[in-house]
């Protein structure tokens, strides 16, 4: 009944239905109910002032989950199609971060307001105790709560200033009461901060005892018994590639030129199925955490220290079990023969992305010339891999990143734009291939797997990016409807030698789907692969743990019955999308805290960025080592008046002047405030002219003038349609 209803009230010929009216038609009380239920709590359906049913598709509400609160706004994702809305403090309706709402999109915008609250997915949240006067009270950290926190009781004592995870117990009208479950320490303890955004998303920090106990109870040695029906790749010449500051090797790599002219190409996975075993405390926990999570001081690992650092990382010099996939690959960068085995190696090197780059870009080499070698024919290798999926239409998306320098108290001292060499480049490629080829085995033998999916990007968003570049002097070609790769990609080979780069390459990536797990292989746009998955990282990344199992089960050839097979991979493919874009949020909420604190010491110091974005009070201004600060219109020019155009990703002044994505500003660094992890500038300087601010202006107009003729045609051929009818 369900389907039948919904299609009944999305329907153009609906008119909003009582319920007793729906009733009327539908005769089963029971059914209905349930489907009436079903349909409000997928925020398919709303019930009017007048007690009618009415569709949330044709009044523009949607179902969302609050992913993001700041102090003014708040960020909410529309679970149909991962489109993020902005919501201003005011318009809330005290939802909380994760919590489900109905929210209403104004048509053609982004912005949107909160209907009601469908679910409230955190009754904890994280902040500060403050002791006034007979009550002890809690100020949350990101939550927007306009009445007070008052603790009526703790599991542990606490001072004025502790950060705690404080339970809700009772709303009131005018208060809240909570009990404070955890203290996690003094706001100023060092570590205290980054602890304090991961209890915020209620991610497990510390591993529980009775897990801790049967991990002490794995072997840290291989033994001779345990390499029976393995391939020896012990002697060969394998070597891990990784940053300076890893400690977990998951993946080891060797590359040899055949006489022939292909390469042999040899990625060996850690074995780390062997040791979790599944249902395990080990395992169970680590399908909760989903991933292991790299933060700005610290890694919360998937797996405890001992396995993900010990018997489970490829360190050098010891023997360690693995999955290898050993693939031949012609001059075009093609698999024209593979395998995939059981096997034991013994890693000859542990090197790092900084010092082979040193060797493939200034020739500093190696006291192991066969080493070197092998570094040389890798970069070859790379490059042909590199230039095949290039020619497939992969996305090349170098976006800048931060990385964040802290001091031994954990404080941050410097923010730089992470840098990514040719070594680097190397790794990727050799396990996008792995990846690529493990995912096409399993697909052509109609086998069950857990995939890694990346679908087609919507027409509507692809049109919007066009729309974007165009004032940045870009033109999208060809049809956008079913849209490739490789025209994308053009685009961003066109802006490569272009200041505005980084700003197409976000753009872009704000245009596409998210990634992520499935049992159904729904393709992968960005890397242009008909079959991918992750198999890659299994000490880091559980999706690839059970890509390893499921490996090792068709192995066996015992599976007769593939629908509890299924079912699980269903289940776990969508807990472990969960957990990654749990660990994105927190990687950014931290990163964003950092950055805030480094700003902290530059109050009144002066920068140079580029405007990144735009919402409906002002622009983002991205600094050139990736510090993004926010810049109001009300404090340009106290004389103007802005407007932001939302289609066009621009921002109009009563007196002319046009703000456009990419455009250099110089700013003045207002305030900064780690807590509330937001930064304010001032713009100093505009680096355009005010001839260019002219053309610019002009282009646009004329633009505008184009679009109102078109619509004008339109409406005239619409009244002629329906005259003739």
């Amino acid at each position: 009944m369900k389907e039948i209803l919904l299609a009944q009230i999305e329907s153009k010929q609906y008119r909003p239905l009582t319920y007793e009216e729906l009733l009327h038609i539908y005769k089963d009380k029971i059914r209905l109910d349930e489907a009436l239920d079903e349909l409000i709590n997928d925020g398919k359906v709303f019930i009017t002032t007048n007690y009618k049913y009415q569709s949330c598709k044709r009044a523009h509400l949607y179902k969302a989950q609050v992913v993001r609160v700041k102090d003014h706004f708040a960020f909410a994702t529309i679970l149909e199609d991962d489109t993020d809305i902005y919501i201003a403090k005011e318009d809330l309706m005290g939802a909380l971060i994760n919590d489900m709402v109905l929210i209403y999109v104004a048509p053609g915008t982004t912005k949107g307001e909160v209907i009601s609250v469908l679910e409230r997915v955190n009754s904890r949240f994280v902040g500060e105790i403050k002791i006034k006067g007979k009550y002890d009270y809690v100020i949350p950290d990101q939550i927007v709560i306009n009445i007070p926190i008052i603790v009526e009781g703790s599991d542990y004592p606490y001072a004025q200033g502790s950060k705690v995870v404080a339970q809700i117990t009772n709303y009131h009208q005018d208060y809240i009461e909570v009990r404070v479950v955890e203290v996690l320490g003094h706001k100023n303890d060092p570590g205290v901060d980054i602890l304090s955004v991961v209890k915020e998303y209620q991610v497990p920090y510390e591993f529980p005892t009775p897990v801790l106990d049967e991990a002490r109870n794995v072997k840290d040695t291989v033994l001779e018994e345990e390499l029976e029906g393995r391939k020896d790749f012990r002697g060969r010449l394998i070597v891990t590639i990784d940053g300076d500051d890893s400690k977990d090797f998951d993946d080891a790599v060797e590359v040899i030129l055949n006489d022939d002219g292909t390469y042999y190409l040899g990625v060996h996975i850690a074995d780390v199925s062997y040791y979790v075993k599944e249902n395990s405390l080990i395992d169970l926990e680590a399908l909760s955490r989903g991933n292991s999570i790299y933060l700005a001081d610290r890694v919360i690992p998937m797996l405890p220290f001992n396995l993900s650092n010990g018997i489970c990382s490829l360190n050098p010099n010891v023997d360690r079990l693995v999955l290898s996939c050993l693939m031949t690959v012609n001059q075009n960068g093609e698999v024209i023969d593979y395998e995939i085995t059981k096997g034991v190696i013994r890693s000859a090197y542990r090197l790092t992305y900084n010092r082979v780059n040193a060797l493939l870009t200034r020739n500093e080499l190696y006291e192991d010339d066969n080493l070197n070698n092998m570094l040389f024919v890798m970069r070859d290798l790379a490059d042909i891999l590199r230039k095949s999926k290039q020619k497939k239409g992969m996305l090349n998306l170098d976006v800048d990143e931060p990385k964040i320098i802290v001091d031994e108290t954990g404080k941050c001292i410097d923010v730089k734009v992470r840098e990514r060499g040719v070594s680097e480049g190397i790794i990727e490629q050799f396990m996008i291939l792995a990846n690529e080829t493990v995912a096409s085995h399993l697909y052509f033998q109609n086998l069950p797997n857990i995939y890694r999916v990346h679908p087609q990007p919507q027409l509507k968003k692809i049109r919007h990016f066009a729309q974007l570049i165009k004032p940045l002097g870009y033109t999208l070609t060809g049809d956008q409807n079913g849209i490739h790769p490789s025209q994308l990609q053009k685009i961003l080979d066109e802006s490569k030698e272009n200041e505005n780069s980084n700003i197409i390459a976000s753009l872009l990536l704000r245009s596409l789907p998210k990634a992520f797990y499935s049992g159904e292989n729904l393709k992968h746009f960005g890397i242009a692969s008909s079959a991918y998955s992750h198999f890659t990282s299994p000490i880091r990344r559980y999706s690839d743990l059970l890509l390893h199992r499921l490996i090792k089960e068709y192995m066996k050839n015992e599976i007769i019955d593939y629908t509890p097979l299924i079912a699980k991979i269903v289940y776990i493919a969508e807990q472990v999308s969960v957990t990654e874009r749990k660990a994105i949020e927190i990687e950014r909420e931290v990163n964003a805290m950092k950055m805030a604190e480094y700003m902290e010491d530059h109050i009144g110091e002066e920068f140079e960025g580029r405007v990144s974005g735009f919402n409906q009070v002002g622009v983002y201004v991205e600094l050139d080592n990736t510090v993004e600060g926010f810049v109001r219109f009300n404090s340009i020019n106290e004389y103007e008046d802005y407007y932001y155009d939302e289609q066009r990703m621009i921002a109009v002044s009563s007196k002319g002047r046009v703000v456009t994505l990419g455009e250099r500003v110089l700013v003045r660094v207002e305030s900064a405030s780690k807590k509330l992890r937001h930064i304010d500038f001032s713009i100093v300087r505009f680096f355009k002219t005010k001839k260019e601010n002219k053309e610019q202006k002009q282009l646009l107009d004329k633009e505008k003038k184009g679009r109102k003729k078109t619509n004008k045609r339109s409406e005239n051929q619409t009244i002629k349609r329906k005259r003739h009818r």
